[in-house]
């Protein structure tokens, strides 16, 4: 019997790759043509080096050519790629009808479901992809008809487990299913399609049939426990413009989200597992063919340090991974302003202006910008950029909190040492009982706000509700807009004296930006100094920011959006708390002096990027006044802990946000007039999505100079071998000295200490500890001494504890203490002479890693090979 030939479309795509795979696997007979455009392409070129495929360049659209060069052709695989109207039936309809023409005798069309077998044959759906399929069913079912012997069997499959991918795409579906909300969505993996593909085009039975396939169908919320469960860490996520605001691409996708929310597929889950009995869930898939699988081998090193895993960037945005992540930023937000993509706010009332900022530029110069003037935008300036002034709302807590650490008064101190009129016996608030550091991160218990946001005008609508009729003597005396004046020093005191308590001080954060006027009254009792003039002094002058000041500003020169809004007020005694107007290249400046530690010491900087106290949410925390958001799914290529310092602010009419990922030496600053609260936080989910995965990238990209392998000139057998995976930081892979492991050495002492210290990782890792420090060095060269300089980097080695998946014994246990991480208790644990058998020195000059030092072994591995 001839070898019967078969062309598969899509070739060195998923489907198309899956169903010759499919029939790889199944030993079927079938000389494989896989159709490609590009023949020489690196997918063509690995589909070539299998057995029975021949590859095939051409396209459907155009098809006589292939059957000129191929003939005969017995059966055909033929799938659709959406694009513009009418795309999917110009690449499905000439293949119809070539094939019917050369005597094709089995044709299957890989179409989509819309409902279930009896509902897809006759409902297209309003989707226009769906429909599209829907009609070439028809046509196909027509042709085949119309006396030709050319069957035909359709493919329904519902939506790809294939979608869930680690990278931004994968993100952001994972967010588009949590927008379907309680309804299930029924998921099939590209595997059991091509399992399917294959099974129609071996057997007859499947001729002149339509079947829907679906493998699993699962909420997202149950979607997420198995990936948890299968995987080990939370299923990565993007946030709310990228996912649910945007639908992530063109609106088709949305209405295609809120079919599955209204409408969904409908294939017989049950029936399909008795025709095929290894059909994969989503756990299956998860294991045996999702992009994920590969990180659950990355076993052991669940529990690395907080900071920097690698040393920061320091040419982060001249690297191609920034560069691509900047233009597709840059891309999504032009989709915005044209009306591709839903924005989630109004673009024509919104101006806004987003900057990055990196270590690169000396001068602070933002590494990456966007601006955008709202049409409706007319008041203020003509045109959007990096000078454009706007209200930064709460964003001036930042600049009050850095001016209090940089006063060098104790944070400790009462509040009554500075302000001792708040001390009432009367009160119910026992003000010595909160600290400066209590105020400036919202954990002194106190009232936000004092007059405002009472408003005369809301007066009537209380009393509508319910609420007893108040004479004017019942509000405060000062800050009620439109009923009084604003507080000035000594009315606020009197009136805070008279509040009640919020919670005591310290139990947990409740915001405040009353707090903030305390704090500036406290600085100016012990400069002399006003808020203005000392914020001035300390941080405006010496960083240069000519465009941040005190409300109001220059109307010029400002963003004035078309909406109710507070441009131009005077904010007075409240500036502290939220008065302040700022430009992104002012606030790249401003971030870029914490990052370099230019404007607070290093050891001052690491202080302040720290929590002070934690909110019911698992990933929030609450620093001075940093909102502090940790996330593992950040990086998925490398998944770890990322912190997030950030501050939002608003004022009438605008919203900022700022954020600082000390981790990689960058920050953001978002800053919007116009577009309500929606589009600082929204851009900035966008901008976290897109930028932390290059970042991640070229962080490793650079830190390639510490891998290498490095020998001793002395000692003799004598070696140090660093590698890096997609684990985090470096992996000591070898260590030895003359010719003994130590590597070895560890693991055994670690084993053997007098008092059990846990199982050890299999895989030690190293990371760097932020602390460096010059030396001078001399050497004898052609009988010369030389002096030249060298950078040494202090790393350490961690000791990662293992724990069991699971509690030991028969006790009752929820793994909370037995499965914590301890390896902070670890550092310094085995020492031999003095020195920590963890420490590890690097020895750099001009940049490059020339040697290092091991200082338990007392050997230098200076040469590098």
């Amino acid at each position: 019997m001839a070898t019967r030939k078969v062309l598969i479309t899509g070739a060195t795509g998923k489907q198309g790759g899956a169903v010759i795979d499919a029939l790889l696997s199944s030993g079927s007979s079938f000389q494989i043509l896989a159709l490609t455009r590009n023949a020489s392409s690196k997918g063509a070129q690995s589909l070539a080096s299998k057995p029975n495929v021949t590859v095939v360049e051409g396209d459907s659209s155009s098809p006589a050519s292939i059957f000129k060069a191929h003939s005969p052709i017995h059966s055909v695989f033929s799938l659709t790629i959406p694009g513009k109207a009418g795309a999917e039936e110009q690449q499905a309809k000439p293949l119809i009808d070539e094939s019917i023409k050369n005597g094709v005798d089995h044709f299957v069309f890989t179409s989509v479901d819309r409902g279930g077998p009896g509902t897809s044959e006759k409902n297209p759906t309003n989707i226009e992809h769906f429909a599209s399929k829907h009609r070439i069913e028809e046509y196909l079912k027509e042709k085949s008809g119309n006396g030709s012997k050319m069957a035909f069997t359709i493919l329904r499959p519902v939506c790809f487990m294939d979608n869930l991918t680690p990278d931004f795409i994968g993100r952001s579906f994972a967010s588009m299913w949590r927008g379907v909300g309680d309804k299930p969505l029924q998921l099939i993996s590209v595997h059991d399609i091509g399992i399917f593909a294959a099974k129609a085009l071996s057997n007859p039975e499947y001729k002149g049939k339509a079947i829907s396939l679906a493998g699993d169908e699962l909420t997202v919320e149950q979607g997420k426990k198995v990936f948890k469960e299968t995987m080990g860490y939370d299923m990565p996520e993007s946030f709310g413009f990228v996912g649910a605001g945007l639908k992530f691409a063109m609106k088709e996708l949305g209405t295609m989200f809120k079919w599955f929310k209204t409408d969904g597929y409908g294939a017989d889950i049950p029936a399909l597992r008795k025709e095929e009995p290894a059909l994969q869930n989503f756990g299956t898939w998860l294991k045996e063919s999702s992009k994920f699988s590969k990180q659950s081998s990355v076993a052991d090193h669940s529990c690395p340090p907080d900071g920097p895993l690698l040393p920061r960037p320091m040419t982060l945005a001249s690297q191609a991974e920034f560069k691509a992540a900047g233009t597709q930023l840059s891309h999504i937000l032009d989709s915005v302003i044209n009306d591709k993509i839903e924005a989630g706010f109004s673009v024509e009332n919104t101006s806004f202006s987003i900057s990055i900022t990196t270590l690169d530029d000396r001068h602070g110069n933002p590494a990456w910008q966007y601006h955008h003037r709202g049409a409706n935008n007319v008041k203020g300036t003509k045109n959007v950029d990096g000078d454009t002034q706007y209200l930064i709302g709460s964003i001036s807590k930042v600049f009050t909190d850095l001016l209090l650490l940089k006063s060098g008064l104790n944070l400790d101190d009462p509040i009554t040492k500075y302000l001792p009129e708040l001390i009432s016996n009367d009160s119910l608030i026992n003000w010595k009982d909160i600290s400066l550091r209590a105020l400036g991160a919202h954990l002194g218990g106190i009232q936000g706000f004092y007059g405002y946001p009472e408003m005369s005008y809301t007066v009537p609508d209380f009393e509508q509700l319910g609420f007893p009729k108040l004479s004017d003597d019942d509000f405060p005396q000062c800050g009620v807009l439109g009923m009084s004046k604003g507080c000035n020093k000594k009315q606020l005191l009197a009136g805070l004296r008279d509040t009640a308590p919020v919670t005591t001080p310290g139990l947990r954060p409740a915001y405040s930006s009353i707090s903030f006027v305390l704090l500036s009254y406290a600085m100016e009792a012990a400069t002399g100094k006003n808020f203005t003039q000392y914020l001035g002094e300390q941080v405006i002058k010496p960083l240069h920011l000519p465009g941040t000041g005190a409300s109001p500003g220059n109307d010029k020169k400002a963003a004035i959006p078309p909406i109710e809004n507070s441009w131009g007020s005077d904010y007075g005694d409240n500036v502290p708390g939220g008065g302040l107007y700022s430009t992104t290249n002012d606030m790249s400046q401003f971030i870029r002096s914490i990052l370099t530690h230019k404007i607070l010491s290093q050891t001052e900087v690491n202080t302040w990027l720290k929590p002070l106290s934690t909110t019911p949410q698992l990933n929030t925390l609450v620093g001075m006044p940093w909102e502090i958001y940790r996330s593992n799914i950040l990086t998925p290529d490398h998944p770890h802990t990322v912190d997030v310092y950030s501050k939002r602010g608003s004022a009438m009419g605008y919203e900022a946000y700022m954020g600082i990922i000390d981790q990689y030496g960058l920050g953001f600053t978002v800053l919007t007039a116009g577009g309500f609260s929606e589009a600082a936080t929204n851009l900035a989910d966008t901008l976290i999505a897109i930028l932390l995965p290059a970042a991640e990238k070229a962080t490793r990209s650079e830190a390639q100079e510490y891998v290498g392998n490095f020998t001793s000139s002395k000692e003799h057998e004598s070696a140090i071998i660093t590698t890096m995976d997609n684990g985090p930081g470096l992996i000591l892979s070898n260590l030895t000295r003359n010719g003994s492991n130590i590597v070895g050495a560890i693991k055994s002492l670690w084993a053997s200490q007098p008092v059990p210290l846990g199982g050890l990782s299999e895989t030690l890792r190293l990371y760097p500890a932020g602390v460096s420090r010059s030396i001078r060095v001399t050497e004898c060269v052609n009988g010369k001494e030389q002096t030249k300089t060298q950078v040494e980097e202090e790393w350490r080695l961690q000791f990662d504890i293992v724990s069991g998946n699971e509690a030991p014994g028969k006790l009752p246990s929820t793994y909370l203490v037995a499965g914590a991480c301890g390896t902070f208790q670890t550092p310094g644990l085995l020492v031999y002479g003095g020195e920590a058998l963890d420490r590890i020195v690097f020895v750099k000059e001009h940049g490059k890693v020339v040697g290092v030092k091991v200082p338990s072994l007392r050997v230098e591995f200076d040469v590098r090979e």
